[in-house]
């Protein structure tokens, strides 16, 4: 698999916010609070590491909408993207999110270690 792009971010305005990426062979876990203090965590992954991590978050997000959107002006954002053999997934929500952003919440918890996304726990699982 071929992964030419790979962005997750997660967060709003004076909350934590989530961010990860790929910096090569390093999968970039990077964590704001709300006083702008920034923790980064770099994760080494193999090329096999890489494509088994993708090929699961795109089995999660292949079927979501490109936007989820509620009323709610102030509140919490999200993006995905990421492309591989030339597929783009691009999605965005704010406030609203596909019924099993759970599912990605937890993948990314359980590769990483950290708590990405659990204090909005009650958030993810509401359906839109």
């Amino acid at each position: 698999m071929r992964i030419t792009t790979f962005k997750i971010t997660y967060g709003g305005y004076l909350s934590h916010s989530y961010e990860l990426s790929k910096q090569d062979n390093i999968l970039r876990y990077v964590e704001f609070n709300q006083f702008n203090e920034v923790n980064v965590f770099d994760i080494s992954f193999t090329g096999a590491q890489w494509t088994d991590f993708v090929g699961n978050v795109i089995s999660i997000i292949q079927h979501w909408k490109t936007e989820y959107l509620s009323d709610i002006l102030d509140g919490t954002q999200w993006e995905v993207q990421v492309e591989a053999d030339g597929t783009l997934y691009s999605i965005y929500g704010s406030n609203a999110w596909p019924p099993d952003y759970i599912k990605l919440a937890k993948l990314i918890r359980e590769i990483t270690g950290k708590d990405f996304a659990e204090r909005f726990e009650d958030d993810l699982e509401v359906e839109y």
